[in-house]
This record gives structure tokens, sequence and C-alpha cells, in this order.
């Protein structure tokens, strides 16, 4: 994907956004995979995390697609789009109030150069908000203690 600039507005490149004027300044398009990585995918938490194709691609059940944005707080947080949801993942993953990471996930090698982060999402249940496009998590320090799967 092209570079795009606007004015020192708004830069983007490879899915990245920095926007001066954003609540959320630093911004990337990914795939994410649900699940334990020990588990080959199942249960709950964050499997992997996939750059984003130019493309839309027929997502299998388990992959889902996620806005990340560094937030002014400097905390991660997942926009998840409802639209991109198969019934069995919102059943699973976003029925409660909670986002439920059972194992540690280390964040892949093209977020951590690309936002300029070092950042791991540690076990925990994490509060779920949602918009009218979106289910959030937001993986900063408010969270509970970790659940069995």
């Amino acid at each position: 994907m092209a570079s795009q600039i606007e004015t020192n507005k708004k830069n983007t490149f490879r899915g990245i956004t920095a926007n001066s004027c954003s609540k959320y300044p630093i911004q990337m398009d990914v795939h994410v995979v649900l699940g334990m990585p020990s588990k080959n995918c199942q249960f709950h938490g964050i499997c992997k995390i996939e750059p984003m194709p130019d493309f839309n691609l027929t997502l299998p059940t388990h992959k889902t697609q996620a806005r990340l944005v560094l937030n002014e707080s400097q905390e991660l947080e997942f926009h998840f789009k409802k639209s991109s949801l198969t019934p069995q993942i919102t059943k699973q993953h976003f029925s409660t109030n909670f986002f439920k990471i059972l194992e540690p996930v280390e964040l892949p090698e093209f977020i951590t150069l690309a936002l300029k982060i070092s950042f791991k999402i540690e076990t925990g249940s994490y509060p779920i908000t949602t918009d009218r496009e979106n289910y959030k998590v937001c993986f900063g320090e408010k969270k509970r203690s970790a659940l069995t799967p």
C-alpha cells in the first residue's frame, strides 16, 4: 500500500495511521486469530495477530478483523469489527463484559516496529466496551485476574 500524506494531519503507511487530530493518534488494521496458542487456537484469548492484506479474504471461523489503537495513555486497544465476527465468535468471546486472555500475548514484530512500542498482553479478563461498529478491548492496567479455560 502506498503512503499517503495530507498536510501534516494524517500519515498512512501499510495500514498504520498517525492522525494529530484524532483521539487515537496511532492505529493499525490487522487480522486477529482468537484462541490460545498452546491449544491450537482453541478457547479464549489471542492466538495470532497477522498483517491485514490489501484485499478482503473469506476469514476462517476463528479469525476476525481488528484495528489496533495506541491511545493517549499509551494503552493498546483492539477494536474488533462487529461485521467481521461470526455468531460463534461473538457468543464465545464477546457475550460477557470481559475479554479473556488465558495465555500471555507477545505482539508480533511487524506491530512493535510499526508502532514503536514494546508491549505484552498479560493473562486476565479485560473490560469490553461497544459502539455501533466495534467491540473495544483496552489492554491497560484495568483487568481482573486470569480465568481458567
